[in-house]
C-alpha cells in the first residue's frame, strides 16, 4: 500500500522523468503502440525506486513528510545491514523522524552521526537552502544551524542547547553562521533562565550588532523577572556602556506607572561605586514623576528619590558631587517662533541638537528642592484638598512658601525662604496675625485643653525650646514663637524683621497693653518685649513708628528714656548707646529731626495731651543745658561740641 502510495506520488514522477529522458515515451505519440516496448522499462524503473539497494532516498523523504514515522524507522534500520547507498542522509532524515515522534536524544545522535559526511546530495540541498541568499561559510556550521531550527520546530529548548553548545566548540569565530549559533544558545538559555550561561553567550558573540540586540533583550528579560542581583552582579566586559544606554533608554522611554527602570539603574550604579551617576538617575526620576505624574501619591515618591540622591552624592567626591540636568527652555518653551523662515527653524533646531544646554546641581541644589517636596507633603497632609495645586509641576517656591504660612508650617516656611532666598517679611506678618488673633479671641485657651482648630498649628511648630515662666495661654505661646523667631533670625537681616512685625501689629490695631503696675504705667501698642528689642537695636525708628501711626504718648516716653539713657550711665544699655554724654567720652547722637516732629506733634494735640507736651519741653530744656555745661567743661569750640547734631531729613520723610 505504501509502494503504491509512492509511485502514485513522488517515484511515479521519478519513472516518468526517466522514461523522458531515455526517449523511450515520447510526449507527442500514441500511448498504444509503445506499451509493448516501454511497460517492461517502466516496471524496472519503478522497482529500481523501491528497492533497498537503491541509490536514491526519495522513498524515505516521502515517508517523513507524510508522517510514516513507524515504516520510515524500520526502514532505515533494515537499510543499516544491506550497506545502501547514502547512509548519512538516511540518517539524517531519521534523526528528524524520531525528533518527530519525540525520542529527542535519539534524534540527536542520529544528527550528530550524519555530520561526520555532509558531502551527499541530500544534505548538500538542505545546506543550500539554509543560506539561501547569502556568502556561504562553513557547512558544519550550516548544518548545525539546520538541526537547530528542527529542534525549535518541536519547542525543544534544551535540545536547541546542546546543539548550539557542540557547534560552538567546533566553528570558528570568523565563520558568520557561529554568531547565529552563539545569538540561540543565548535566547534559549535566557529563556530557561540560565542567566550566567546567557551571558557567557552574549560576551562571546562575534558580530557587534547581534551583540548589542542580546544586550537589550538581557536587560530587559532579567528586569522582568525582577533578577536585579543577578543583573548587576555580571562585569560586562566591553558592554557596560552599551548596557547603562539600554537600561537608561529603557528608563526614559516605559511609562512610570508601569516599569521602574530608574532603581534597577541605581542598583546597577552603586554595585560599581558610581554614586555620581546614582544619583543623577534617582534625581531625574524624582523630576519625572513630578512632571509625568501629578498626584498626590508621586510627592512621596519624589521625597524619596531625592533623599536616595542626596545620600548618593554625599558619598561622592567633593571635588565630583555635582550632576547636570539639562536647564530650562527658552521663553518660547522650545518651540520655533512664530513668522520665523524655515532656514532659521532648522538652523536652531539643529543648535538644540548639537548645543543642548545643561545646568550643574550641587548637593544644596537637591536639598533644597527635597524641602519643597517635603513642605508640600506635609500641606497635603493638613489641606487635602490642595491636591492638584500642590502636584502641579509649575508651583513656585514662593507659591509653596505662602501655602505653607497659610497651613501654619512656620518652622518649615521660614527655612523654605531661607533655602531659596525668599524674603522672610511674608512669614512674619503672618505670624503675627495669627498672634493677634489669639489674643482677639473672646475665649482664652489654658495649655492641655486645647481647641482643634486653634491649637493645631502651633503644635505643627517646634516650641519645645522655649520655656515659660508661668502657666500659659495659647496667645502666649504664639507670642513666645514669634519671639524666637524673631531673636535667631532678625540679626541676620538687619533688624529689618522686628519693623515688619511692629508695622503690622499697628495696622491690625493691636489693643493697647498696659506695661507695669502704678497708675503711671506706660501704655504702649506693642509688647513690651518688642518695644525693648526696638530700644536696644533702633530706637530712632521706633520713635517714628509710633509718631507715624499717631501713637504719641508712647512715643513721648520713649524719646524722654533715649534722653535720660544719653544722660545716665545706668540706662545707656537699654538703648544700646555706647557712651554717655561726658567730657571724656566720645560725641552722641540723638535723632534731633525726630524730636521736632515729635515736639510739633505733640504741640497740636496740646488740647488732648496736655502735660506731655510740657514734660517733652522740660526734658530738651534739661538735655541741651546738659550739653552746654559739658562744652564748657571742655572749652571747646561750638561748632566742634561733643554732641554731634546730625540731620534726619531723609529718614523722617520716609516714615511721615
Amino acid at each position: 500500500m505504501l509502494g503504491e502510495l509512492y509511485l502514485i506520488a513522488e517515484g511515479g514522477m521519478e519513472v516518468r522523468a526517466s522514461l523522458l529522458e531515455q526517449r523511450l515515451f515520447p510526449p507527442n505519440t500514441s500511448l498504444h503502440p509503445s506499451w509493448l516496448h516501454t511497460l517492461p522499462r517502466m516496471l524496472s524503473l519503478a522497482l529500481r525506486q523501491l528497492w533497498p539497494s537503491s541509490s536514491s532516498v526519495k522513498l524515505c523523504e516521502f515517508m517523513l513528510s507524510n508522517c510514516q514515522y513507524l515504516h520510515l524507522q524500520e526502514y532505515c534500520t533494515r537499510m543499516e545491514h544491506i550497506h545502501a547507498e547514502y547512509p548519512t542522509s538516511r540518517k539524517f532524515l531519521l534523526g528528524q523522524c524520531l525528533v518527530s515522534t519525540g525520542e529527542l536524544s535519539k534524534g540527536l545522535s542520529c544528527f550528530v552521526q550524519a555530520s561526520l559526511c555532509l558531502t551527499e546530495p541530500l544534505l548538500q540541498s538542505i545546506i543550500g537552502e539554509t543560506v539561501e541568499g547569502e556568502m556561504r561559510d562553513d557547512p558544519l556550521m550550516l548544518y548545525y544551524v539546520k538541526v537547530m531550527k528542527l529542534f525549535e520546530q518541536v519547542s525543544a529548548p534544551d535540545m536547541v542547547i546542546n546543539v548550539a553548545t557542540e557547534a560552538a566548540k567546533l566553528g570558528d569565530r570568523d565563520c558568520p553562521s557561529t554568531a547565529v549559533v552563539w545569538s540561540t544558545l543565548f535566547k534559549y538559555h535566557l529563556e530557561l533562565g540560565h542567566f550566567s550561561a546567557a551571558y557567557e553567550a552574549m560576551v562571546n558573540n562575534p558580530d557587534p550588532s547581534r551583540r548589542k540586540d542580546c544586550v537589550q533583550r538581557f536587560v530587559v528579560v532579567l528586569t522582568e523577572q525582577k533578577a536585579v542581583k543577578e543583573l548587576c552582579q555580571f562585569p560586562y566586559t566591553g558592554l557596560e556602556d552599551e548596557v547603562e544606554r539600554v537600561m537608561e533608554n529603557r528608563a526614559r522611554s516605559v511609562d512610570l506607572t508601569k516599569h521602574n527602570y530608574y532603581d534597577l539603574l541605581y542598583c546597577f550604579y552603586t554595585s560599581r561605586g558610581n554614586y555620581r551617576k546614582a544619583a543623577s538617575v534617582m534625581y531625574e526620576h524624582g523630576v519625572r514623576l513630578g512632571r509625568e505624574v501629578p498626584k498626590p501619591t508621586s510627592l512621596q515618591k519624589q521625597a524619596n528619590c531625592l533623599v536616595i540622591a542626596i545620600a548618593a552624592l554625599s558619598l561622592t567626591d567633593k571635588r565630583y558631587a555635582w550632576i547636570v540636568r539639562p536647564a530650562k527652555l527658552d521663553e518660547h518653551g522650545g518651540k520655533d517662533q512664530p513668522g520665523s523662515s524655515e532656514k532659521h527653524t532648522k538652523r536652531r533646531r539643529e543648535e538644540k541638537r548639537t548645543k543642548q544646554p545643561v545646568e550643574v546641581l550641587t548637593l544644596p541644589d537637591l536639598e533644597k528642592e527635597y524641602l519643597l517636596v517635603k513642605a508640600k507633603l506635609n500641606i497635603l497632609q493638613r489641606e487635602p484638598s490642595m491636591s492638584t495645586q500642590l502636584c502641579s509641576p509649575y508651583v513656585s517656591a514662593g507659591e509653596v512658601v505662602s501655602l505653607l504660612v497659610q497651613a501654619g508650617f512656620f518652622d518649615m516656611a521660614i527655612q523654605a525662604s531661607q533655602g531659596f532666598k525668599l524674603p522672610l517679611t511674608h512669614v512674619f506678618e503672618a505670624l503675627t496675625a495669627r498672634c493677634v488673633y489669639l489674643s482677639h479671641s473672646i475665649a482664652t485657651f489654658r495649655k492641655g485643653n486645647s481647641d482643634a482648630t486653634t491649637w493645631d498649628w502651633l503644635g505643627l511648630n517646634n516650641t519645645s525650646d522655649i520655656t515659660y515662666a508661668r502657666e500659659t495661654t495659647l496667645a502666649d505661646q504664639a507670642w513666645a514663637l514669634l519671639k524666637k523667631y524673631l531673636e535667631i533670625h532678625d540679626p541676620l537681616h538687619n533688624y529689618q524683621l522686628q519693623k515688619c512685625v511692629a508695622r503690622k501689629l499697628l495696622l491690625l490695631g493691636h489693643p493697647l497693653v498696659a506695661q507695669g503696675d502704678s497708675d503711671n504705667a506706660l501704655i504702649t501698642a506693642l509688647p513690651q518685649w518688642l518695644v525693648d528689642n526696638y530700644k536696644r537695636t533702633n530706637p530712632a525708628e521706633l520713635l517714628r513708628l509710633f509718631i507715624t501711626f499717631d501713637l504719641l504718648e508712647p512715643a513721648t516716653a520713649v524719646a524722654m528714656e533715649y534722653i535720660d539713657a544719653v544722660l545716665v550711665d545706668g540706662r545707656a544699655a537699654f538703648f544700646g548707646v555706647k557712651d554717655t554724654l561726658h567730657a571724656t567720652n566720645p560725641p552722641v547722637w540723638l535723632p534731633h529731626n525726630t524730636f521736632d516732629v515729635l515736639l510739633q506733634a505733640l504741640q497740636d494735640a496740646q488740647s488732648r495731651l496736655p502735660t506731655l507736651c510740657g514734660a517733652f519741653e522740660s526734658k530738651l530744656k534739661d538735655y541741651f543745658e546738659e550739653v552746654a555745661h559739658v562744652s564748657d567743661t571742655v572749652r571747646m569750640p561750638s561748632s566742634r561740641g561733643l554732641v554731634r547734631i546730625e540731620s534726619e531729613h531723609e529718614a523722617a520723610m520716609d516714615y511721615m
